[in-house]
């Protein structure tokens, strides 16, 4: 937004130089993004927050700039007439919701002209075109007041007027001279006959204020921001009058604004003011009240601000204070803060203006103790460690199409009530279908080999509500990838994290096949498994492919600290035992035997080999598995190591299902 110095000084006595105003409104907040000279004034370019819609007239900008110098804003109210009424004029509102206020006064016997030289500059050095004597005093004091208004041809409206929603395929020519066809969702100003206006956007071409216009009908109005903005998208324009409406205007100033638009209209265009008319009612404005605790303000600052101070400073802005009990104050809030609703607010209005600069530089205090480990920084370092296996990290949508979803998901996703997509109609509860489509992708581009990982949330519904549960998938795929790549990945991630008694559980699971459960510490982690041959066509997947899914709150909450152990600097022994495993037996109890069996002497198992097949029963698999025993204490003899080994056989022997060879 652009204003012009020179009208600020209508208001406020600026006494600093330009460019260090500049900097003083920019600390407060209002960033200038440009200034430059024109003439003898300066016309300054600033960003209007979305939150500070008094921001887009002069008289708030002008409060900003009274603020920052330390002084008050010197503003003249005109007084509203009220009399005498249009006898015979009627004014209608049908759409009292998007509509509840609206102001119109008639001035007669205009003599339609260029304006003065100083109502002129004051336009053009805010960004807007000089028209003529009538439309620029209604653009003179939307500046000024941050109220548009619209000037009719009088003589044009053919009947009463009538504020309503526009009809299916009703005609609109602008002031541009642009033809549109209106719905329903545009609200208008309409005559007898056609409309006259699109209601806070712009005026119809046929009631235009041109240099024969002779009698002239003011609009003043308040409508509703949320049918403005859907009004102006349908219609596709963009206007100094709608970029007010969408953001809200104060309903005092509309008085205000028609009143002195009018007698600027009388005066330069030498007008005779025939009187006035209103429909609906002004908005009653609740006062609200924030009580200001002096200590509060000091601890969350960090800076004594003097109450003194603190009254000049919330005066300046537009806030009344009374003092309360000692050290307390009770603020009123201007009708026109929208923004300001509890304390919090008033230690912002107050500290940006006192000056953050003024706020002393200290060390904040430490506190003994780790901590709990935010989930944020637990992500982190999962994240981390993914890498660190080799897996690729990938970031999907988290809506998808409710059918693709149902096909492989085991419960229904959460559906859209007003999706913006045919593609995007639920929210996914599971991230398989996102990391398949993230493997055809790949696939098309000759990249067939993939190991990926997502940390994501995946939804549902439960009896409490909607669920988001923070998840980690894996999916690899590829010639060389086999189903012992996922859980080994998963079974390394447990083991940095610390997590006691890790085990795999064969499960059951729609759409997948050989699907495992991770367990740690009793507690259900997640799975794995390989996903169905139907579920991988549907997507246009071929080959193997492996998926698995983890919890990583349940993740967080078995994580167990690490704890330094010092290596031991005695060798370690290795050795071999060969077993045939047959069903009930699973390889996780030859693991859980021989850790509990070989004790604190166990240095590491791996096995070395595995045989399916012939002399084999088709039920079984022979495992040979290297056992290293190692001592912290001193070097195991050759009969020390011995008796190890033949304690694990005996153990092993002795249980159903597993051989030892």
């Amino acid at each position: 937004m652009r204003f012009s110095l020179n009208f600020i000084r209508e208001m406020v006595p600026v006494s600093c130089e330009p460019r260090e105003l500049a900097r003083k409104i920019t600390l407060l907040g209002l960033e200038v993004e440009n200034l430059e000279p024109v003439g003898d004034d300066w016309v300054y370019e600033v960003e209007v927050t979305s939150n500070r819609y008094d921001w887009l007239s002069m008289v708030g900008l002008s409060r900003e700039v009274a603020a920052a110098l330390g002084t008050r804003i010197s503003l003249e109210y005109p007084e509203i007439r009220t009399s005498p009424s249009l006898e015979g004029f009627i004014l209608r509102i049908d759409a009292p919701d998007d509509c509840p206020w609206y102001l119109g006064r008639r001035i007669t016997n205009v003599r339609v002209k260029e304006s003065s030289a100083r109502l002129k500059e004051r336009l053009l050095h805010s960004g807007l075109p000089a028209v003529n004597n009538v439309v620029d005093a209604t653009n003179y004091c939307m500046l000024k007041w941050g109220t548009p208004l619209h000037a009719f041809d009088a003589d044009k409206i053919q009947g009463n007027v009538t504020v309503r929603y526009a009809r299916d395929r009703e005609s609109f020519v602008g002031i541009d001279g642009k033809t549109r066809t209106l719905s329903s969702q545009n609200l208008v100003i309409a005559d007898a006959e056609r409309v006259i206006a699109l209601a806070g956007v712009m005026g119809a071409q046929n009631t235009e204020v041109t240099g024969e216009t002779k009698n002239v009908f003011l609009e003043a109005a308040l409508f509703a921001p949320v049918r403005v903005r859907r009004s102006r998208r349908a219609a596709g324009i963009e206007s100094e009058s709608s970029y007010r409406f969408e953001r809200s205007v104060f309903p005092d100033y509309i008085e205000y604004a028609s009143e002195e638009a009018a007698r600027i209209i009388e005066r330069d265009a030498q007008g005779e003011f025939a009187g006035c008319v209103c429909a609906g009612r002004k908005p009653e404005e609740g006062k609200k009240e924030v009580i200001l605790a002096g200590e509060d303000l000091r601890r969350t600052l960090g800076v004594q601000v003097p109450e003194e101070e603190v009254e000049g400073i919330l005066s300046s802005l537009g806030f009344s204070c009374r003092r309360n009990t000692p050290g307390t104050l009770t603020v009123t809030v201007p009708a026109f803060r929208l923004d300001v609703d509890r304390e919090e607010d008033l230690y912002e209005e107050i500290i940006r203006v006192y000056g953050y600069e003024r706020i002393p530089a200290t060390l904040p205090p430490i506190q003994p103790g780790t901590g709990k480990e935010s989930l944020y920084s637990f992500k982190q370092k999962i994240r981390v460690m993914c890498a660190q296996l080799g897996f690729q990290e990938v970031v999907t949508y988290s809506i998808g199409e409710e059918d693709s979803l149902r096909a492989v998901c085991e419960r229904d996703p959460v559906t859209l009530v007003n999706p913006l997509r045919a593609q995007e109609t639920a929210l996914r509860t599971t991230l398989f279908p996102a990391l398949l489509q993230v493997l055809r992708y790949n696939r098309n581009r000759s990249r067939p080999d993939l190991s990926i990982f997502e940390l994501a949330d995946r939804y549902g519904v439960e009896k409490t509500g909607f669920s988001e549960i923070p998840t980690l998938a894996f999916l690899v795929s590829g010639q060389r990838e086999e189903f012992f790549t996922l859980k080994g990945a998963l079974r390394e991630i447990c083991g940095r994290l610390n997590i006691a008694d890790v085990e795999f559980r064969e499960i059951t699971r729609a759409h997948f096949s050989s699907a495992l459960e991770l367990r740690g510490g009793g507690t259900v982690l997640g799975w794995a498994g390989k996903a169905g041959r139907k579920e991988c066509d549907a997507q246009g997947v071929s080959g193997h492919v492996f998926y698995g899914e983890v919890d990583v709150e349940a993740l967080q909450a078995r994580q167990r600290p690490l704890r330094f152990v010092p290596f031991s600097q005695y060798p370690a022994v290795s050795r071999d035992v060969s077993l045939i495993i047959r069903p009930p037996a699973r390889f996780q109890q030859v693991r859980v035997l021989i850790e509990r069996r070989a004790g604190s002497y166990l240095e590491g198992l791996l096995v070395v080999d595995r045989y399916t097949g012939k002399e084999i029963p088709a039920d079984a698999q022979a495992v040979t598995v290297r056992i290293s025993y190692q001592s912290r204490e001193k070097t195991l003899t050759s009969e020390e190591v011995d008796a190890l080994h033949t304690g694990v056989r005996e153990e092993l022997q002795n249980q159903t299902g597993i051989l030892v060879r």
